[in-house]
């Protein structure tokens, strides 16, 4: 009996090899941008006042002088170390320079303020007021501004022409009115004058006027000026 000869045994077939698929290339990205540092907090820097100028309150030194100080509100020199003035510059003020005392003088009169010098037109100032306050006649006070001035001038032309036509002490219609002539005083008192009087009343404001001029020529002709020029000392 012929046996049928065996089967040789086939080896499993070998697998497929995998398909390596190439792997793809990572796309390059653009480098993050990086976050700009935090500034640092800024130092507080303390900015100066401004002081703004106060012609009543301020200080000036005077040419090279660094010692002391004109001081507006006190009316006169003050060292450098006084509390007042360190007070005053505390506050961001600066005190100004100025060349002469004359100078800051003239600069102070614009603002009424008297400086180290007094100048000549603060004693004019102060002549027209006492002239302006007024002047006594028959036992009245009389006003004597300019414009008074001017009034009773006119009063006395007209006195003097009445008195050369032949007016008469007593008339007190001299001046061709329909009433009687009279002045009126600084307390509204009606006060009558003929020709004559009114003549001596001019006089009288006259004589008011003309005596406070030269006591101010006197006051200017000292050298300085005294400070205490207001005082009744110096006028009449």
């Amino acid at each position: 009996m012929i046996r049928p000869p065996r089967p040789i045994p086939q080896s499993a077939p070998a697998p497929a090899p995998e398909m390596i698929r190439p792997r793809p290339r990572p796309i390059p990205q653009p480098a993050p941008t990086p976050e700009p540092a935090s500034a640092p907090d800024p130092i507080p820097v303390e900015i100066p006042k401004r002081v703004p100028f106060n012609a009543n309150d301020w200080y000036w030194f005077i040419g090279a002088d660094q010692t002391r100080l004109w001081s507006s509100k006190a009316g006169a020199y003050v060292p450098v170390d006084d509390l007042t003035f360190l007070a005053w510059k505390a506050t961001g003020a600066l005190p100004t320079t100025t060349a002469s005392e004359q100078e800051l003088s003239e600069t102070l009169a614009h603002y009424g303020l008297i400086g180290p010098v007094v100048l000549s037109s603060f004693v004019n100032t102060e002549r027209d007021r006492r002239i302006s306050v007024g002047f006594m006649f028959a036992g009245h006070l009389f006003q004597s501004d300019v414009a008074s001035q001017k009034r009773i001038n006119g009063a006395v032309t007209l006195a003097i022409l009445a008195v050369g036509a032949g007016a008469q002490p007593g008339d007190l219609r001299w001046h061709g009115g329909l009433e009687d002539f009279a002045w009126l005083a600084a307390d509204n008192a009606i006060v009558p004058m003929d020709a004559q009087t009114v003549i001596a009343f001019g006089k009288d404001a006259g004589s008011w006027e003309a005596s406070h001029v030269f006591a101010a020529r006197a006051l200017k002709d000292m050298q300085p000026i005294p400070r205490d020029f207001t005082d009744n000392k110096y006028w009449p």
